[in-house]
């Protein structure tokens, strides 16, 4: 896998039902363990696209911040 520069911000974001589907947080926890980077920060969910009609209040986003090894 490539490596992005030691010290380096990677930073994403994901709605919830794929956070969930696809299992982002073990992903996350994985490459952690293996030594790609070290969590900063996760947040809990926030609001995604509020009123919009096909997301409607349920799916959120959550935002995470990791730094490279």
């Amino acid at each position: 896998m490539p490596r992005g520069a030691p010290g380096g911000l990677i930073t994403f974001t994901q709605r919830t039902d794929f956070w969930q589907d696809r299992d982002f947080a073990g992903m996350i926890e994985t490459l952690e363990a293996e030594g790609f980077w070290t969590r900063v920060t996760i947040t809990h969910p926030l609001d995604y696209i509020p009123g919009h009609a096909d997301f409607t209040d349920e799916i959120k986003v959550i935002h995470a911040l990791c730094k490279v090894r």
